[in-house]
Formats: structure tokens, C-alpha cells, sequence
């Protein structure tokens, strides 16, 4: 199968989302941020598939830093400090 396919395959549904919401939206951001966003987001896939692969590893170190923060919002008892 050729790649080109898998590519334009894989974008198609984001693409067909993102210009139903920009129809739908009564007061749409510029162009420029709409594109800047799409673009980062497909960029955060790279990290996701990296984490993935680290598969259970990654659950537990995903966990442990839960905690820590929940640790830290709990000692502190949810509340700022000035």
C-alpha cells in the first residue's frame, strides 16, 4: 500500500473535523492560530508514540508522578500561598 494513501488516510478525519467546527464557529480565531495548533497537535503524537512504546514503564512512572502531585496539593490542603 502505498504511503501517500496511509498519509492523506490518516489526516482526513482531523482535516473533515476541523472544517465542520470552522463553519460552525460563531467567532473563529485567525488562520494563522487555527493552523498553529493543528500543527502542534500533530506533534504531540511523537511523545504520546514514545510513551507508548515504553508501555508499562510508562504507566508506572505515570503514576508515581500522580501521586507526587496529589501529594503536594493535599499537604498543602488545596490552598495558595501568598
Amino acid at each position: 500500500m502505498p504511503y501517500y494513501f496511509l498519509i492523506v488516510f490518516a489526516l482526513s478525519p482531523s482535516i473533515v473535523w476541523l472544517l465542520y467546527f470552522l463553519r460552525k464557529d460563531v467567532h473563529p480565531e485567525s488562520n494563522r492560530m487555527i493552523l498553529k495548533i493543528f500543527f502542534l497537535g500533530m506533534l504531540s503524537a511523537i511523545p504520546a508514540a514514545l510513551i507508548e512504546g515504553l508501555g508499562f514503564f510508562a504507566l508506572v512512572i505515570c503514576l508515581l508522578v500522580a501521586l507526587a502531585l496529589n501529594g503536594a496539593v493535599t499537604k498543602s490542603g488545596g490552598e495558595a500561598k501568598p
